[in-house]
């Protein structure tokens, strides 16, 4: 069966077409590698082509892993519909339109009940074992030390920036540090700080 365009399911739908004459193609298996893909995302070389449900679903709060329970829900009912049905639709700038009507026109629930119960439940298993196992992971012990290490190591210098630190110390007049110091306790009314080469005097009122 040839795939059904979004836009032409809803029209069908508001023409009170029952969905089971609408054209949807509901499909009773997922292969296990699209499975994988729909939970865990494809990525090759680095770049990342399908950050799938478990990532997408992730957020950290305060540097601890957590799910983000709304971008789950929503993740779980866009991918199944794409990838169990021939309903065509993209997801644009977080236009959620698609969602909403999946849900309120009851398209959702109709593919997932026309879906056999072992397999949508699997497939629902999966995505759970996977998410749980994720943030476990993210949130071991040797993850975090590992995170925290490595913005540490971004922020240290590297031995020309070093280099040039140094040499502004050893340049540096101190001095003018000793003068910096003694405005400043002027200003608060303070005695200031005398030194070999300045004596600043406060006058008694």
């Amino acid at each position: 069966m040839e795939n059904i365009k979004f836009v032409d399911l809803v029209e069908k739908i508001e023409d009170n077409i029952p969905l089971n004459k609408c054209g949807i193609e509901v499909y009773k298996y997922l292969d296990i590698i699209s499975k994988d893909i729909m939970i865990n995302g494809y990525s090759e070389k680095g770049e990342v082509y399908s950050k799938g449900i478990v990532e997408g679903s992730i957020i950290e709060v305060d540097g601890i892993a957590t799910i983000d329970y709304i971008s789950l829900e929503i993740l779980i009912t866009l991918n199944i519909i794409q990838n169990y049905t021939n309903i065509d639709f993209q997801i644009e700038n977080g236009d959620l339109t698609c969602y909403d009507v999946f849900k309120s026109k009851g398209i959702y629930n109709y593919v997932t009940m026309e879906i056999p119960h072992q397999e949508i439940n699997f497939t629902m298993r999966l995505i759970e074992d996977c998410l749980k196992s994720k943030i476990q992971s993210m949130n071991s012990a040797e993850a975090i030390i590992a995170k925290y290490l490595g913005l540490l190591i971004e922020k240290i210098p590297s031995e020309t920036k070093l280099k040039n630190m140094i040499g502004k110390i050893k340049d540096f007049d101190m001095d003018k540090l000793n003068v910096v110091k003694d405005l400043y306790n002027i200003a608060q009314g303070k005695t200031p700080i005398k030194t070999d080469k300045i004596t600043t005097k406060v006058k008694k009122k």
